[in-house]
């Protein structure tokens, strides 16, 4: 083993390591449905690896998502304004020349899809948000649109990753570029949004549980490939920390994902709960506006969980069979929880809420009582 090979290797251990003790300390720390909430829900339901049991591992990764897709990416490059340009080009070197180390050390596959892909992602972005200096990336993946955010401009990128696998694979490509400083904690996030110079704020699931205690302050949530994949309380919850911002930003997606856990008009419907309507740019791209109605949709979300809970109700409540009771009260308790955390003014609605549930006070304790 070359000594490049030794301090790669070196360097997986110990970011294995560190990730696994901060996971098990932030597990202690949150309640169940958020560790749940933020699982890479798809992944395991079609047995796709999630965590790394060896430094070889890495090799599905560098080019993932995106096998047996370059010429379909360089054609869209390419009808997209042409081919790369020679500002692309010259990024595209100096990545070649940061990431090339690492690679021949490590014996990994040249990235190829995956970073046309990305070079894709970035001509759009730039187009379409020529002034969007801080980006909230959901599923960063391959990490190489994230990567290329940092070195064209100055910016700041939060990124957000729920794999154990990817989220290292992420942490090793980010550290081969000493000008982007890198950070793998949200802390201090709110200080560095006028900075000069580029900065990936790299967060592990459990930092993403913790972004509802700080103002989301970005101008756009990039979330490809991801957004029919999401555990449903991990798209709401981005959702409501997008409603809570001063002006809140537009989602730009790229692929809607694999979509056996969500079907993408679900998605849509999710998205306008929130009061976010979309229009489809090009085929497979789409772009998410607030609408501005937020009062509207505090009300609808609000209504909706009354309404199935009133359902449940009247459809279960005179069931003899405990397990049918018991089954009910867990869903009606998920749907408060919800309507509680969803909700903006939630003071004002839990006491609504509350009020609107005193006469069924006697039924939900007899609920318990087995």
């Amino acid at each position: 083993m070359t000594s490049n090979a030794i301090s790669f290797s070196n360097q997986y251990e110990e970011l294995l390591d560190c990730y696994r003790i901060r996971e098990a300390q932030a597990q202690k720390k949150l309640p169940f449905l958020a560790q749940a909430g933020f699982q890479p829900i798809h992944f395991l339901t079609v047995s796709w690896p999630t965590k790394l049991k060896s430094i070889e591992d890495l090799k599905n990764l560098a080019d993932s998502m995106h096998e047996n897709r370059k010429e379909r990416w360089l054609g869209r490059l390419e009808k997209k304004g042409g081919g790369l340009s020679s500002n692309e080009i010259s990024l595209m070197g100096t990545v070649a020349e940061r990431v090339g180390p690492m690679f021949k050390a490590l014996s990994l596959p040249a990235p190829g899809a995956s970073l046309i892909n990305a070079f894709f992602n970035l001509r759009m972005i730039n187009d379409i948000f020529p002034k969007c200096n801080a980006i909230l990336e959901i599923g960063p993946g391959s990490g190489w649109l994230s990567l290329l955010l940092a070195l064209s401009r100055k910016r700041t990128l939060v990124t957000v990753e729920v794999t154990e696998n990817f989220y290292l694979w992420q942490s090793l490509l980010f550290k081969c570029f000493p000008e982007i400083e890198l950070r793998q904690t949200l802390d201090g996030y709110l200080e560095e949004r006028n900075r000069t110079e580029s900065i990936i704020l790299h967060a592990p699931w459990w930092e993403h549980a913790e972004l509802r205690r700080m103002p989301l302050n970005i101008d756009l949530v990039v979330a490809n490939h991801v957004v029919c994949e999401m555990h449903e309380h991990s798209l709401r919850y981005i959702l409501k920390l997008a409603t809570t911002c001063e002006a809140p930003p537009q989602f730009l997606i790229e692929g809607e994902g694999d979509q056996r856990i969500r079907k993408w008009d679900v998605a849509v419907q999710i998205f306008r709960e929130y009061g976010y309507d979309f229009k489809s740019i090009e085929i497979g791209v789409f772009l998410f506006t607030f609408n501005g109605n937020l009062e509207a949709t505090k009300t609808s979300v609000a209504t909706r969980a009354k309404e199935k809970l009133s359902l449940h109700f009247a459809t279960h409540i005179h069931s003899d069979v405990k397990e049918k009771e018991a089954l009910i009260m867990k869903e009606s308790l998920a749907e408060f929880h919800k309507f509680s955390e969803v909700v903006s003014d939630t003071q004002n609605l839990n006491e609504e809420f509350l009020n609107w549930l005193q006469p069924n006070n006697k039924i939900i304790r007899q609920m318990w009582e087995f």
